[in-house]
Formats: C-alpha cells, sequence, structure tokens
C-alpha cells in the first residue's frame, strides 16, 4: 500500500486480520471491504498527482509555500465554504445492533493557500469525527485505524482562484447518493460555489449539485478553521505521525 499498489494476497491477509477483531464477513462483505481499500488507494494516488501539478507550476514552490502566513489571508476569507451535511451522518441512527450510524458531524475545517506561477490555489481539508459504512462499518473502521492511525475521514478539494474552479481529487461524488453502498473515489471539477454538498456516507462532495434533495441538512456555517495542508490535518489526529 505504501506504494500504492497491493497484491490479492495482501488483501485477504488484511482482512482476514480484521475480521478475527470484529466478525466474520460473507463473501459479498469482503468484496465490499476489498474495493474500499482499493479506492483508498485511487484517491491517495489522484492527490499526488495533483500535488505534482501544482509543483511543476511553480519551481520556486518550496520556498513560497514555506512563508505561508497561518493568518487567514483574504482568499481564504473568500473562498471560505458552506458545507452541507445530510442529519441523517450526525444523528445517532443505529440501535443495540448496530449501534455506530451517525454521529459523523464535521469537526474542523483546514485551509492552505499554494502559490503558483498560475495564480494561488487553495487547499482545504475537511474533517469528520468517522465515516460508517451502511454494511460493514466495524470491520472498515479497524481497516483505517491500521492504515492511518485514525478513524476520523478526511476529505479535500482545491480551489483555482484565477478560474473560481473547485477540483476534487478522488473527493469528487458525482451522481452518487447519501444510500449508495459502493460509492467511489471520483475526481472532477466544476465551478466554485462557495457551497460544498456532502453527497454520501464516506462524504465525497460536490460544489453545485446536492444529490439527496430530501435529506434535511445541517448547514456548517461556523466551525474549528485551522491552518495546515492535508498531510497536517492527518497529523493532528494520526496516531501513526
Amino acid at each position: 500500500m505504501k506504494y500504492g499498489y497491493v497484491s490479492q494476497n495482501d488483501l485477504d491477509a488484511l482482512i482476514e486480520l480484521a475480521e478475527k477483531a470484529t466478525r466474520k464477513l460473507s463473501p459479498s462483505e469482503k468484496q465490499i471491504l476489498e474495493e474500499l481499500i482499493l479506492r483508498d488507494l485511487y484517491k491517495s494516488r489522484e492527490f499526488k498527482k495533483i500535488e505534482e501539478q501544482l509543483i511543476l507550476e511553480n519551481r520556486d514552490y518550496t520556498a513560497r509555500v514555506a512563508t505561508t502566513s497561518s493568518q487567514v489571508p483574504p482568499e481564504v476569507q473568500e473562498t471560505l465554504p458552506k458545507i452541507y451535511q445530510p442529519w441523517i451522518d450526525i444523528l445517532p441512527q443505529g440501535d443495540k445492533t448496530n449501534p455506530s450510524k451517525g454521529l459523523n458531524p464535521l469537526i474542523a475545517v483546514y485551509w492552505y493557500v499554494h502559490e503558483t506561477q498560475s495564480g494561488k490555489v487553495i487547499e482545504y481539508t475537511l474533517v469528520f469525527a468517522d465515516e460508517d459504512h451502511p454494511l460493514i462499518d466495524q470491520t472498515y473502521d479497524v481497516i483505517r485505524l491500521w492504515r492511518f492511525g485514525r478513524i476520523e475521514d478526511t476529505e479535500y478539494y482545491l480551489v483555482y482562484m484565477k478560474t473560481n474552479n473547485a477540483k476534487f481529487p478522488g473527493s469528487y461524488s458525482g451522481d452518487q447518493t447519501f444510500f449508495t453502498i459502493r460509492p467511489a473515489h471520483l475526481t472532477g471539477s466544476e465551478p466554485y460555489s462557495g457551497k460544498i454538498y456532502i453527497n454520501t456516507w464516506n462524504h465525497m462532495m460536490s460544489s453545485q449539485k446536492d444529490t439527496n434533495p430530501l435529506l434535511i441538512k445541517k448547514t456548517w456555517q461556523s466551525y474549528p478553521l485551522k491552518h495546515g495542508d492535508r498531510n497536517k490535518a492527518h497529523c493532528d489526529y494520526s496516531i501513526k505521525c
């Protein structure tokens, strides 16, 4: 996984360890878990490609981002998102047999300004208390804790100031809805509206489309705002950093 690929033997061994810590999965549940692991790898690879492109756009990239102030600059104040999250993802929804549904509120938003030759690019990382798979939540949590050292979910997107365009590397929802069992980590871009719709249970998002218009939402207009890129957000919650 460190190098962006994983063998079937690796997957089988990892899932077997997770089952020992939780419960035996059915063949279909194992397949779902395999897909989730592979999609997490895809998401990491997509953001890596975007990051490399940012570096290519500015040869002085390392020196310039190192001087970024922790004070909230005007471009961040202008583009801070209003975030719409379904209440079903926030309020407890479970029962005695499945108590882990819900309780996944937004807990922080990180910002970071990349200075490039093509203009400023603002990276926003949204942190949620957890994410709950509708079928195999506890086993999936074990996998995430092993891989990331945290159960908090971090998702990120980029705002290109010059074009007012938002890019979602591995965090784009497309037309997927909250009740999609196997939501894909899509990559997409669209005009930035200043709004972010959380459209799936694993927090894939869009700035243009609410794919769950019938679900009541919590509108986050204020939240803990922190300075740092996605790696800083990860390490603030991970036991592996």
